[in-house]
């Protein structure tokens, strides 16, 4: 998912489709919420095992149940959903840390909606996705967390900034300084130096 452009019209932005849906599960209608999952659970578990967490998939279900039981806070139709889903998200998984006080060192699980019409290529989005990641673990937490929240929650600098609790002009410096850590962690990575030797 690409970030959101903050100058996009909110009418046809990524969430547009989805405010009538997120508007009825705000009063109860657990058909929309079934949907606003599907929707939402595969960047959310991205989001969680981007920063590294034990167990994504329970504790993607945890967020859920936590989400589903105060639904009726998400204002501001789909867009409000979302964030309500990443905040209480990040929540869960700074209290998982606290208390597990564990490494962050974790393997990268596929992602279930990758498609197994073309095998060959889906094992190399998946062998993708999981270099990505652990490449976007070893930046340090703040910066990976506004990475991920920008590129896997599609959220923007503001939303970001709220999600986070940090100035919108904080988060900009972590996005800067989390993509030149990334292109020097390419340039000096052994398996793509060789690539670009070759090509």
């Amino acid at each position: 998912m690409r970030p959101a452009d903050p100058d996009a019209d909110p009418d046809t932005g990524p969430d547009a489709d989805l405010d009538a849906v997120a508007a009825r599960a705000r009063v109860g209608d657990a058909d929309a919420l079934a949907e606003l999952w599907r929707a939402y659970n595969p960047p959310l578990l991205r989001y969680l095992r981007g920063r590294g967490a034990p167990a994504a998939d329970d504790l993607a279900a945890e967020v859920w149940v936590e989400v589903a039981t105060h639904v009726a806070r998400a204002e501001d139709g789909a867009a409000g959903f979302r964030r309500l889903l990443f905040t209480v998200a990040r929540h869960r998984l700074i209290d998982d840390f606290r208390r597990a006080d564990r490494s962050r060192e974790v393997l990268c699980e596929p992602p279930e909606e990758l498609s197994e019409a073309d095998p060959e290529a889906s094992a190399l989005a998946r062998d993708g996705l999981a270099q990505a990641l652990q490449l976007v673990r070893r930046l340090p937490p703040d910066q990976a967390e506004a990475l991920l929240l920008r590129v896997l929650g599609g959220f923007d600098v503001a939303e970001t900034a709220e999600i986070m609790g940090r100035p919108p002009g904080t988060v900009r410096v972590l996005m800067h300084r989390a993509i030149r850590a990334l292109r020097m962690e390419l340039v000096t990575e052994p398996r793509v130096r060789s690539e670009m030797e070759v090509s």
